[in-house]
């Protein structure tokens, strides 16, 4: 589920603030909705999809159960814990390089 390299943490985030160009003529305003724009993309294509999936396979987990598969869904259970472990730190980084402060 984490897909960030180790020089990015984000590759949607890359451009969050962007420079300002020529004679500087981007104005702060421009700026900040231009990083607002790129962190709500970058929220959309990672953690809001990669959330929504785990929904669904807590779905699928739980229609297991109703049908008596105790053990496979004990084995889904312990993987959803961890890749939802696993998408908290990656939000985690993705806001850190947001705002530039740890979480």
């Amino acid at each position: 589920m984490d897909t960030s390299t180790a020089d990015s943490p984000d590759p949607h985030l890359d451009a969050v603030v962007p420079e300002p160009q020529g004679d500087g003529a981007t104005s702060t305003a421009e700026r900040l909705r231009a990083a607002r724009e790129a962190l709500a993309i970058a929220m959309h294509e990672g953690p809001v999809q990669n959330l929504t999936m785990l929904g669904i396979r807590l779905e699928q987990a739980r229609a297991r159960l109703a049908r008596g598969e105790v053990a496979e869904t004990e084995r889904a259970l312990n993987h959803l814990q961890a890749a939802l472990a696993n998408e908290i730190s990656a939000l985690r980084r993705m806001l850190n390089a947001a705002t530039c402060e740890p979480l």
